[in-house]
């Protein structure tokens, strides 16, 4: 079964429509994406039928079936049948082998998450551990705006300055000396982004978006001039 697909927009086809499958597929439709959406489950595949591209129920842990809804046409496919062990390394090699651009899957826990990414998973996501690391971070420091962990151990966060760093220059800061951050862009208070400038003095009122590897920002921010509330 091959889909007929607008190349302007991003295609996507989501594997699974449990609480994470169906979210996710809202989300990437209200972006305005194409979306493919499978589950073996007829209800399920009713509860997002009106809203996606193509709705299919179908089991994808099945290599024809695969085959058939062409994955490797795709930008990403996301297998999010995390309750089943099998069912998600069965579908993440075949469409591993099938040639899938990117391959996104939920994992239910640590081990079911080391087998994805020893099978090439480009992305493995544990939803739970996740949110309740993020929100952890957000807890732990009000100086914490948002913070998303990338392939290879490397984090970008936004962060607000504290009051230390007021009037100072990057230069001054001199961040990636002495924690090994870099200072990505800077948010103005009206809303203004652009690039950082090394005799630009920082205000608190502004947002900063650096990046390190996590130990680098964790280091950063348990720095005791974050120590102070905002």
């Amino acid at each position: 079964m091959k889909f007929k697909r607008q190349l302007s927009k991003k295609q996507f086809a989501v594997f699974g429509l449990g609480r994470f499958g169906e979210e996710l597929t809202h989300q990437l439709c209200e972006a305005g994406c194409e979306v493919l959406a499978a589950d073996v489950s007829e209800e399920n595949v009713n509860r997002v039928k009106d809203i996606v591209t193509h709705a299919v129920i179908a089991d994808v842990s099945d290599e024809n079936v695969l085959k058939n809804l062409d994955v490797a046409g795709f930008d990403a496919v996301i297998i999010a049948m995390g309750e089943s062990l099998q069912a998600s390394v069965v579908c993440a090699l075949c469409c591993k082998e099938l040639g899938a651009k990117r391959i996104v899957a939920k994992a239910s826990n640590n081990a079911h998450a080391r087998i994805l990414d020893k099978i090439g998973v480009d992305t493995v996501v544990i939803p739970e551990y996740d949110s309740a690391v993020k929100h952890a971070a957000l807890l732990l420091n009000p100086h914490l705006g948002e913070m998303v962990q990338i392939k290879g151990g490397y984090s970008i966060a936004e962060i607000t300055p504290p009051s230390g760093w007021d009037e100072k220059t990057l230069s001054a800061l001199d961040l990636r000396r002495k924690f090994g951050v870099n200072v990505l862009s800077v948010i103005e208070e009206d809303g203004r982004i652009h690039a950082p400038m090394p005799d630009q003095p920082i205000s608190v009122k502004s947002q900063l978006l650096i990046g390190g590897l996590d130990e680098a920002v964790r280091a950063l921010l348990s720095d005791r001039q974050f120590e102070e509330k905002v």
